[in-house]
């Protein structure tokens, strides 16, 4: 008795030829479905985090300074718009390609010849995060003694105006504009070093917040702010 024809598709042995792109496939719709679930985890973390790290910003800058901050923030990010033009959306574009045509070995050359380039770039970019870094800390530092420096020299200016209205009755009338101008010069020159430094940013936090806090204790600048130059402390 003579066996039946083969069935169209299948083997000697009976079982179905399998499909070499059929078998491809669902591994890579698996591992498609893997990845864009850990790019959602990844986006919703990344929100999380910003949300949160704006707040500790905020409290941290105050608002004056969160404006000068977002500001910055805003340049960066536009920035990034730019330069997301070239490599990135080169290799997604060519990527999915090759995934559409299945050269995985292809995708792979690609995002690894890529890595390899973004790897090389730390180094340089590592010394340019760490030098804007320090500037940008010791620009901070240095804004911290605004308001110190402020009520300092709002002190001197207020104690330089009332002695020269009392002793102006021992000279003449028309000196006034010279005795007004002289004593400010003195009162400037005697203020820049001290505040040259404290503005500079230099100092360490620690001998910067020390010097700041004898500053307001030496002249009671806390006092002098809080009533007006009549309260203690005023000579």
């Amino acid at each position: 008795m003579n066996d039946p024809d083969p069935t169209p598709g299948a083997s000697s042995e009976g079982t179905p030829a399998a499909n070499p792109a059929a078998t491809r496939r669902p591994g890579a719709s698996v591992g498609i479905a893997r990845n864009s679930m850990w790019l959602t985890v990844d986006t919703v973390a990344s929100m999380v985090g910003a949300f949160y790290c704006s707040i500790l910003v905020a409290r941290r800058l105050g608002p004056d300074f969160m404006g000068q901050y977002n500001y910055v923030l805003y340049f960066a990010t536009v920035l990034k718009m730019v330069t997301d033009l070239a490599i990135p959306v080169t290799v997604r574009k060519f990527s999915a390609e090759f995934i559409g045509r299945e050269d995985f070995d292809a995708v792979r050359t690609l995002v690894d010849r890529s890595l390899a380039h973004r790897l090389r770039e730390i180094p340089r970019v590592d010394a340019i995060v760490d030098e804007e870094c320090g500037k940008l800390m010791a620009w901070t530092r240095g804004q911290g003694a605004t308001s110190v420096v402020r009520d300092l020299a709002e002190r001197f200016e207020r104690v330089r105006a009332e002695e020269v209205r009392r002793n102006l009755k021992h000279f003449h009338p028309e000196e006034e504009a010279y005795i007004n101008r002289m004593t400010k010069t003195l009162i400037n020159r005697l203020l820049r070093p001290p505040v040259t430094q404290l503005m500079s940013g230099m100092l360490s936090p620690t001998v910067e917040s020390a010097r700041l806090e004898l500053l307001r204790e030496l002249f009671a600048l806390d006092h002098t702010t809080h009533s007006g130059g009549g309260g203690r402390g005023t000579p």
